[in-house]
């Protein structure tokens, strides 16, 4: 069964609240009818359950259960749905235990904003191809 844009639900995990707005708008214009947001792991592992979402994006840095954490738990309930790490963390050795938690892309966070929006746009086009508005 293929899912239309009027069904598909984005999942975004951060604790910044102005990166969220950032981000969700972003996902506003894809093909995403809806954008759930989660302030912390926790949050976003039960709105996860809650929703099954078709993508997640997850935050690295966050405190009551960090990103490494949640995308365990993520990986658990499912093994196949993307999740795209945000990051500014650039440590090899993170970015090595994510890749072997099942992270499917990553994006630096403190990219300028051009550079986050074209990253994101490459993404979804990557996961929803002919999908995506362009940039």
């Amino acid at each position: 069964m293929t899912e239309s844009k009027e069904s598909r639900v984005a999942l975004l995990i951060d604790d910044e609240a102005y990166f969220r707005r950032y981000v969700g708008q972003v996902l506003k214009h894809e093909p995403f009818k809806t954008v759930i947001e989660a302030r912390d792991g926790r949050e976003g592992v039960t709105l996860f359950e809650q929703h099954s979402p078709a993508l997640v994006l997850l935050d690295i840095s966050m405190p009551h259960m960090n990103g490494i954490e949640t995308l365990t738990a993520l990986r658990k309930l499912s093994p196949t749905v993307p999740i795209i790490m945000l990051t500014s963390v650039a440590e090899e050795k993170v970015v090595e235990e994510c890749v072997g938690q099942g992270a499917t892309f990553f994006i630096r966070k403190d990219a300028p904003a051009h550079e986050l929006s074209a990253a994101l746009h490459e993404a979804l086009g990557e996961f929803f191809p002919h999908q995506t508005d362009s940039p």
